[in-house]
């Protein structure tokens, strides 16, 4: 699958290095780093690609489901902060 498409909303994409259920050959994770060059470039004029990496060591472990789920957790107030940003910035509706 290449998503590499034209976007009209903000996109937000995390990931930890450490990681191993998406890890891309070559590692630790090019596939990631290249999707989100790809999205950036197709969409550079919005600049609406937001990319969020961890570094190794980052993201602690959670028993039993590991660093992938438990990325989620561990980035869900930066997560909340970013969409907060965005829907203060686009103001009331009415």
């Amino acid at each position: 699958m290449n998503p590499d498409l034209p976007l009209t909303v903000p996109v937000r994409i995390t990931q930890a290095a450490d990681d191993e259920r998406v890890r891309a050959d070559p590692a630790p994770f090019l596939g990631t780093d290249a999707l989100v060059e790809e999205l950036t470039a197709t969409n550079s004029e919005r600049g609406n690609i937001h990319y969020r990496r961890y570094e190794p060591g980052t993201v602690p472990a959670d028993e039993p489901l590991g660093i992938h789920f438990a990325t989620i957790g561990h980035d869900t107030p930066e997560l909340t902060e970013w969409l907060a940003a965005l829907l203060t910035a686009a103001g009331p509706r009415g």
